[in-house]
C-alpha cells in the first residue's frame, strides 16, 4: 500500500477492530433513565441504516428552517460539494493529488485545503479553489505532515494543526494575502480558537496544553495536564475542555480548566467515553460521535443520543457543525462498511438526513452563511 494511504487505512482498520468489540455495549449506559425515552426513527427511502429504537430526549424540539449553504468534502481524494438538503452535487477538483482539510473563506467564495502527491506523500501543501471550480491558486507553502485545520472566528485566518510527531505543529495562514506564519514544532494537534480569535490552545499528547497569544506573542503557555484530546473553549472564553484517559477506554472522561493560574481542573459531566468530538460554533453544545450513534450534550449538561442517528460512525471523523450551531454533518457507514453516507443531522432530534455518499474521514467543511 501507497504511504500516502498508510496511515488512513490504520485508522480504518482500528476504527472497525473498535466497532467489533464494542458490539456488545449498551448505548444508553451513560444516559439518565429520568430524562430519555425510548424512540424510534424512520430512514430515507433507500438509506443503508435501520430504524432502531434507541435512548433519545424528551423535550420537543424547537421548529428548525432547513439547512442551508454548501457542505464540502473529499471523495476518491478530489473535493466535491453539496448543498446541505443534498442536491446539486458538484466535483471541484479532478486531479491525482490526494486533497484534505477543507476551511472556507468567511464569505463562502472559495476553499482553503492542503494536498499531498504520491511522489513525497510526508510533504504537504496549501492551495486554494473558487466555490466555482476556477481559480486554483497554489500558495507556495510546503510542511511535514499536518493534522486538521479550522478557520478563525472573524474569518480572516486559518489555523493548521500538527500531526503529533516531532517537528510538526501549529502555524496559522492568512485567508486575504496568503501567507503562512509558523508558531511552533513542538508535535501540537487539536488546536482550538478562543471564542474572541485572540489565542489558539492546542493539545501535547501525554505531556499538556499549550495556549498561543496571537496578540502579545512570546512563547506558547503550556499547562502541565495529561491530556488525550483538546475539545474546545468554555464560551466565556476562561476555559478549556479537554479529554484525558487512562489504560481503558472506561478511564476517559473530560474535563474543564481555568487558562490561568493555578488552572483549576472541574470535572465535566458531558460525554464519558474517548469518541472524536467537537464543539459547537456558538460553545454551547459538544456533539460526539459514536458506533451507537451521534449523541450531543450541552456544556455542562448530560448527553443524550440524537434520534434517528445511524447505529455507525465513522470513528475517524467528528462531527461538522453548521454556522448556526443547529445542525451536524458527520460521516457514516452500513453495518457492512459499504457505504459511507454523509449526513445532515438536526442538534435537537429528529432530522437526518443523508445527503452524500462516498464521503472520506474528517475532510469536510460547511459553507459559512453569507451575511
Amino acid at each position: 500500500m501507497h504511504p500516502v494511504f498508510r496511515r488512513p487505512a490504520l485508522r480504518y482498520l482500528v476504527s472497525v477492530a473498535l466497532l467489533f468489540a464494542l458490539a456488545g455495549c449498551s448505548p444508553d449506559a451513560a444516559l439518565p433513565s429520568t430524562t430519555l425515552a425510548s424512540a424510534s426513527q424512520p430512514t430515507a427511502s433507500g438509506s443503508p441504516f435501520a430504524a432502531s429504537p434507541s435512548p433519545v430526549a424528551t423535550s420537543p424540539a424547537p421548529i428548525l428552517e432547513p439547512p442551508t449553504g454548501r457542505i464540502a468534502f473529499i471523495r476518491d481524494s478530489d473535493i466535491y460539494l453539496v448543498d446541505a438538503d443534498g442536491t446539486n452535487l458538484v466535483r471541484l477538483t479532478n486531479d491525482p493529488e490526494v486533497e484534505s482539510n477543507l476551511v472556507w473563506q468567511l464569505d463562502g467564495s472559495k476553499l482553503f485545503f492542503v494536498w499531498q502527491s504520491y511522489g513525497n506523500p510526508y510533504q504537504v501543501h496549501l492551495a486554494s479553489i473558487e466555490a466555482t471550480g476556477d481559480g486554483r491558486r497554489e500558495l507556495g507553502v510546503t510542511l511535514q505532515d499536518a493534522g486538521r485545520s479550522s478557520r478563525s472566528p472573524d474569518g480572516q485566518s486559518m489555523v493548521l494543526e500538527g500531526d503529533g510527531s516531532p517537528g510538526s505543529g501549529i502555524g496559522v495562514l492568512s485567508l486575504a494575502t496568503g501567507i503562512w506564519s509558523p508558531l511552533t514544532k513542538d508535535g501540537g494537534t487539536y488546536a482550538r480558537w478562543s471564542p474572541d480569535g485572540r489565542q489558539i490552545a492546542y493539545a501535547l499528547i501525554g505531556r499538556g496544553l499549550g495556549l498561543i497569544d496571537l496578540v502579545e506573542g512570546g512563547e506558547p503557555t503550556i499547562i502541565g495536564v495529561v491530556v488525550s484530546a483538546l475539545e474546545g473553549w468554555t464560551p466565556d472564553g476562561r476555559g478549556l475542555i479537554y479529554q484525558t484517559c487512562g489504560q481503558t477506554k472506561d478511564s476517559c472522561r473530560f474535563v474543564s480548566i481555568t487558562i490561568d493560574a493555578p488552572y483549576q481542573p472541574i470535572p465535566y459531566s458531558g460525554p464519558p467515553a474517548p469518541w472524536p468530538s467537537l464543539a459547537s460554533p456558538d460553545g454551547a453544545w459538544v456533539a460526539t460521535t459514536k458506533p451507537e450513534g451521534l449523541f450531543v450534550a450541552r456544556l455542562g449538561g448530560d448527553e443524550v443520543r440524537l434520534p434517528g442517528s445511524p447505529a455507525l460512525i465513522w470513528l475517524d471523523g467528528g462531527p461538522i457543525w453548521s454556522s448556526d450551531s443547529n445542525w451536524i454533518a458527520f460521516v457514516g457507514h452500513d453495518e457492512a462498511f459499504t457505504n459511507s453516507p454523509l449526513v445532515v443531522a438536526s442538534v435537537f432530534g429528529g432530522d437526518v438526513r443523508e445527503v452524500a455518499v462516498g464521503a472520506q474521514g474528517t475532510d469536510a467543511a460547511w459553507q459559512p452563511v453569507r451575511r
